[in-house]
């Protein structure tokens, strides 16, 4: 759902006066959700005049007086100066035993409940826990936004789908627009800089190994801003810069997308493309993994079953221009970026830019000789 949609919602969520019902923003891990509440969100409700109060959830458990750590929360805006914070919780525990049949007098209307890491919280307290929140949403009109990684919960929590429907009206698709994340993050960057990023590439590379983690989107733009820093130090005079560096970006890309989801650098190291007459053929250690028509050859290295994963998800078109660099792969392991070894890797794959150039002008001249006797002399000299 586009964010935008997200915020309008929420906007007349927070202006309907009467509400007894919660909403969700879902969402897979790392794509950025408590940002969007924190930064986007917040800022809604503060235009609104609504105050946040956020909670994350990890590990709440069946012990845990979540009442107590709500009003705790809360405490600070209470403007009564004739009632103590004491009184305050005895009345609300009151009105958990009644059922909240009996709320609190002058609970304040000016706030949002911000629940976080719902997935996260212990199994056995989930339904007791959200009944002590509904007291705050049913009874009080209290506003509350939660915020989970729903695919991790289903098979967690038991009855989850029947509590949900209980206290949960509507429910947010959150899915961070990357292009734009991108564009914002680099905006501020000098010209040189912020003319080298590929946009298309990052999307098509994030597309293509399925994910739209921020976390990850965040290290590649770091990660890539430091490679250009040391290229524009290193002042190195090459013919195809531009394909270069969208190559660096591919590979940075691909590394991290495929660190973050869990493959060792071990095996990911063992990954290289080397192009051979504008074929892409696939080495294992310097040795062939797959053969020209792309069916992989059966070898017992342990990694096998990985590297065929990722050779389906990557390379089942020729399209997807790839390089490893070393220089870049130690950056990523280590933090540490090898100035001379990533001179080296760029003055290797300039060289091989260049021996493909000259065997296309070769293959261009054998093409013409091989038609010679069919060319006048005016198709010969535009050749």
């Amino acid at each position: 759902m586009d964010k935008d949609r997200i915020i309008e919602s929420i906007d007349q969520y927070l202006k309907n006066p009467i509400t007894d019902y919660a909403v969700l923003i879902k969402g897979e891990w790392g794509i950025g959700k408590t940002h969007f509440l924190k930064e986007e969100i917040y800022s809604l409700m503060k235009k609104s005049g609504f105050r946040p109060i956020y909670k994350s959830l990890i590990g709440l458990n069946p012990k845990t007086q979540l009442e107590k750590i709500i009003l705790k929360e809360i405490n600070p805006f209470l403007n009564s100066k004739s009632r103590s914070s004491v009184s305050i919780e005895a009345e609300f525990i009151e009105s958990v035993v009644n059922g909240g049949e009996k709320p609190i007098s002058k609970f304040p209307k000016n706030i949002v409940l911000c629940f976080d890491d719902l997935e996260r919280m212990n199994p056995d307290f989930f339904e007791s826990a959200m009944g002590v929140i509904n007291i705050f949403i049913e009874h009080h009109n209290t506003k509350c936004i939660f915020v989970c990684n729903e695919n991790q919960i289903e098979n967690l929590f038991k009855n989850y789908i029947k509590i949900k429907e209980k206290y949960i009206r509507f429910t947010f698709d959150y899915n961070p627009f990357l292009e734009s994340i991108i564009l914002e993050n680099i905006e501020g960057l000098e010209k040189k800089y912020k003319d080298s990023y590929n946009v298309s590439v990052i999307l098509d590379v994030f597309k293509i190994g399925g994910t739209d983690n921020l976390r990850t989107l965040f290290f590649v733009l770091s990660t890539y801003q430091q490679v250009l820093v040391e290229i524009e130090e290193l002042k190195i005079g090459i013919k195809h810069k531009t394909e270069i560096l969208d190559l660096i970006l591919t590979y940075i890309c691909f590394y991290a997308i495929e660190s973050k989801r869990g493959n060792s650098f071990t095996l990911l190291d063992k990954i290289t493309i080397v192009n051979s007459d504008n074929n892409f053929r696939n080495f294992l250690d310097n040795e062939e993994y797959f053969d020209f028509d792309g069916e992989p050859i059966q070898t017992q290295d342990e990694h096998s079953n990985e590297l065929a994963i990722i050779q389906n998800r990557y390379f089942q078109e020729s399209s997807f221009k790839f390089e490893r660099f070393e220089s870049v792969a130690e950056l990523i392991k280590t933090g540490f970026l090898n100035s001379e070894l990533l001179k080296k890797d760029i003055l290797s794959v300039n060289s091989t830019f260049e021996e493909i150039e000259i065997q296309e002008r070769k293959d261009k001249v054998l093409k013409i000789l091989d038609n010679i006797f069919e060319l006048s002399d005016s198709e010969i000299k535009e050749k």
